[in-house]
Order: C-alpha cells, then sequence, then structure tokens
C-alpha cells in the first residue's frame, strides 16, 4: 500500500472499528512515498494495482493521471495482471475526462469503464 500522506495513515485508524484493521495485517506493506516514484523503481511485480488518488487537476496528484505514469503502473504488473483506476466524475470538464481516459487506453490493451450511479 502506497500513500504521500501521513495524516491519511493517521485518520484510517478512526474506521479501524469496521474495516478489520487492514494495516495491522502481516500482509499489508505501508509505504509512505508518492506513487510514481515507486513504479519507477519497485523491483516487484503484482497481480492487481489499485489507484485511488485524489482529483486530476490538483498540482501534486496529477501526475498520476498520465499515459507516462498508467505505462509505469503496466510495467509493474505481471502477466495478465490487472489494473483499477478509480476517477471521480463529479466536477471533471470531459474534455479531461477523455484525456484521462485515452492515455488510461495507451497504455492498457483492455480498458472496461464501470459507472457507479448514486442512490
Amino acid at each position: 500500500m502506497l500513500e504521500i500522506e501521513h495524516a491519511m495513515v493517521d485518520a484510517s485508524h478512526f474506521f479501524d472499528h469496521m474495516n478489520g484493521r487492514p494495516l495491522d495485517d502481516p500482509r499489508t506493506h505501508l509505504f509512505e512515498m508518492d506513487a510514481r516514484n515507486y513504479y519507477r523503481v519497485s523491483p516487484i511485480k503484482y497481480d492487481i494495482i489499485s489507484s485511488e488518488p485524489s482529483n486530476p487537476w490538483m498540482t501534486g496528484p496529477s501526475h498520476l493521471f498520465t499515459r507516462e505514469a498508467f505505462q509505469e503502473a503496466h510495467a509493474l504488473l505481471r502477466p495478465g495482471g490487472v489494473m483499477l483506476q478509480w476517477l471521480q466524475a463529479y466536477e471533471i470538464e470531459p474534455r479531461t475526462l477523455a484525456s484521462i481516459s485515452c492515455a488510461f487506453a495507451r497504455a492498457f490493451t483492455h480498458v472496461r469503464v464501470v459507472r457507479v450511479l448514486s442512490s
């Protein structure tokens, strides 16, 4: 697990009573660092990468929504591996959504988009 902001790690403990305390699980390895820097140096290959950065229009996380970042993530996947990319649909310009979608599709051969509707 990668998290750049230590405050998020601290805040996660407010949910320990309902989330099974994942940070206490010995299978969990937490790295407090930027995901893109990790992509560049990790020798480990993964079956699944799930990315949930903040809004793509923000300066910090915006670099995680580029073709280069998606290609770097793809390189960390084992054959048959899957990348899940969360992208919030609120307050996003259609052109920005299209740009991110195209960048993702250039890095991955098979892409499926799932939209979750609120009730």
